[in-house]
């Protein structure tokens, strides 16, 4: 709320410097109605960017938290397949944190053994804006059903426009009431433990994190490299 107010309050001073210089010869109402709805769109798309902002730091999970890890653990995961520590991960393919902490951690958790599993979903649209693509949805619904590593792979080695033009992508989830209902499971998911990490006084920011450590169920939900290094200590060792 507070990124949103400061995005208003620095666009409401730059409206201020503009209609007093404006150049195009508009009358003061038009330029009123265009700035507020360009200041809307801006403290929308802020509001957006919130749901990926970081809350870096660990935290362990005390209420209800074998339901939580119940969720986790039966969720249609994909994974390596690696014999360490387990790592659970909630993400979506255009989460700019999510990518942050795959380009930077990933490779030392994997090298140190952990078993990362990935829990992929896709957004619901909000305000009638559309918040996935029909080809990020059949990928991820066709993750979800088939689980399949060298295709989420495959996902993340370009980028999603590149993958989407060029690769044979799974069947259509918004025309199989199947791959439809794989879709609504993995949203309906990450409603729920947003509900759950609520009663834990932890807001559900993505990405979001879940490990055992010394008998309890930790959690980190964000990414910022400083912070989880306490998450890679626990869980590597090091």
């Amino acid at each position: 709320m507070r990124t949103i107010l400061i995005v208003l309050a620095v666009s409401a001073f730059a409206f201020l410097v503009w209609v007093f210089m404006r150049p195009d010869g508009r009358s003061g109402e038009e330029a009123v109605e265009q700035q507020a709805a360009a200041m809307v769109d801006a403290a929308a798309e802020t509001a957006m960017a919130e749901e990926e902002e970081p809350l870096p730091e660990v935290v362990t999970l005390t209420e209800r938290a074998d339901e939580i890890a119940n969720i986790y653990e039966n969720a249609s995961w994909v994974n390596r397949g690696l014999d360490g520590p387990i790592l659970y991960v909630v993400s979506f393919r255009s989460c700019s944190t999510c990518l942050a902490f795959k380009a930077a951690e990933l490779q030392g958790l994997e090298d140190a053994g952990v078993d990362v599993r990935w829990i992929i979903y896709t957004r619901r649209d909000r305000e009638d804006r559309e918040r996935s693509s029909a080809a990020e949805r059949a990928v991820q619904a066709e993750l979800w059903l088939n689980r399949d590593w060298h295709l989420f792979e495959e996902w993340y080695a370009v980028d999603p426009t590149t993958y989407y033009a060029t690769a044979d992508l799974p069947p259509s989830a918004d025309d199989d009431a199947e791959r439809a209902a794989a879709v609504e499971e993995a949203r309906a998911l990450v409603e729920q433990l947003s509900d759950l990490y609520g009663e834990n006084g932890v807001d559900l920011y993505i990405p979001a994190l879940l490990w055992q450590q010394d008998g309890t169920w930790k959690t980190y939900v964000g990414y910022e490299e400083t912070s989880f290094a306490l998450v890679r200590a626990a869980l590597t060792g090091e």
